[in-house]
């Protein structure tokens, strides 16, 4: 059943991805530039009602995931300072000690994520003032590379808190004899080419005497959760149909859609393609986790308590 559900998903993403790229097809760049997906739009491919009112309530949940959001829950009062700063809840939310990254020179880095962004983006980003910087562990995409977050305060105490990822050279790296100047500019440039819409403070920097490479960006944007729990198979449909869209429009923008479409042709082939990969990618989780659970109880791994979590 499950297999089932999860194979024909896959074929609906692809008919989604192949029907959206036969209509940037019909646009010119310009126009596929120009080009938006929004809540408007996702609501007008939802045909199934009870999904529909399922993601508008997503849509109205992610305009409440702001910085503000999770500031009582991140942060505290100084009375001393008169400014908010971190709560240390190791090991997930801790200040830097001596020796480690953002420990000292953060002023400096900012300086630098400042000149690269937009020069109109730099007059608003000069209306706040860091207050603070925490290393804190984020999701599984930045499993053992470095990142934190940093407070900001305008002359109205309004907050916003920037995240910095650590920006490691891609697996491709070899594949191309051209190397990026900057890993982390590399990562905003394919995000701010390939998004629909892009994070006004993506930015990078580098820190320290050894260069170490980030990508900057706001820790809450107003981005939309799913709910898998709460995911029945429709809904997986539609939001496969959705992923199509938008990896259509991304593609189109970042390539030529007549020459991906020579490419897929019918899509049928494309489709086994991916449906096979999918079946070798959840083995290699199965035995992954498994291993994972043997590292435990051989005590190679310490699993944290409830009281962190």
């Amino acid at each position: 059943m499950e297999e089932r559900v999860g194979l024909k998903a896959i074929e609906v993403m692809l008919n989604a991805y192949r029907q959206h790229l036969q209509h940037f097809r019909t646009l010119s760049p310009l126009q596929t530039w120009y080009e938006k997906i929004d809540a408007a739009v996702l609501l007008q491919h939802t045909e199934d009602q009870k999904i529909r009112k399922k993601r508008e309530k997503h849509l109205a949940s992610a305009h409440r995931r702001t910085s503000a959001s999770v500031l009582p829950k991140l942060t505290d009062y100084d009375a001393e300072s008169g400014h908010r700063c971190f709560i240390d809840e190791p090991p997930l939310l801790r200040h830097p000690q001596e020796g480690e990254v953002f420990a000292k020179n953060s002023k400096e880095f900012f300086q630098r994520y400042r000149d690269s962004l937009k020069s109109d983006r730099q007059v608003l980003f000069d209306r706040y003032r860091c207050t603070d910087v925490a290393l804190k562990v984020v999701g599984v995409g930045s499993v053992g590379t470095r990142a934190a977050i940093a407070l900001f305060e305008d002359a109205d105490r309004e907050p916003l808190i920037l995240q910095m990822k650590e920006a490691n050279p891609s697996i491709l790296n070899p594949l191309f004899p051209e190397k990026a100047k900057h890993e982390g500019e590399r990562v905003i440039s394919g995000q701010q080419l390939m998004q629909a819409a892009n994070d006004i403070f993506l930015g990078f920097a580098s820190y320290g005497r050894e260069h170490q490479q980030f990508y900057v960006r706001q820790l809450r944007d107003m981005k939309i959760s799913i709910d898998l729990e709460d995911m029945d198979d429709v809904y997986l449909y539609e939001y496969a149909d959705s992923c199509g869209l938008a990896l259509a429009h991304a593609h189109a923008k970042a390539g030529n859609a007549d020459v991906l479409m020579g490419y897929l042709g019918e899509g049928k082939q494309s489709i086994k393609v991916l449906q096979e990969y999918a079946f070798q990618y959840a083995e290699r989780n199965a035995v992954d986790y498994a291993q994972f659970l043997q590292e435990i109880e051989q005590g190679k791994i310490e699993v944290a308590g409830d009281e962190v979590l």
